[in-house]
């Protein structure tokens, strides 16, 4: 993944990138979500759900907290 820096972090088939702007003390830490498998995604709450189709286990992420959403076909 060229020009990524930051901690990556994989888990159920969903890619969660922190970008961290080392220079800025007071930037929001926001998230790049990377679907490489099949999921349902919604909202609920101000929340992103993200759903697994295989295995129907479920997941929310603040959506203040995001800042792309990736969805690999």
């Amino acid at each position: 993944m060229d020009g990524l820096s930051g901690s990556l972090i994989y888990k159920n088939g969903i890619l969660v990138k922190d970008n961290k702007d080392s220079d800025d003390k007071n930037s929001m830490i926001k998230r790049t979500l990377f679907f490489a498998n099949a999921v349902c995604l919604t909202t609920r709450n101000k929340q992103l759900v993200i759903k697994n189709k295989e295995s129907q286990d479920e997941k929310t992420v603040p959506i203040e907290d995001i800042g792309f959403v990736i969805i690999e076909n």
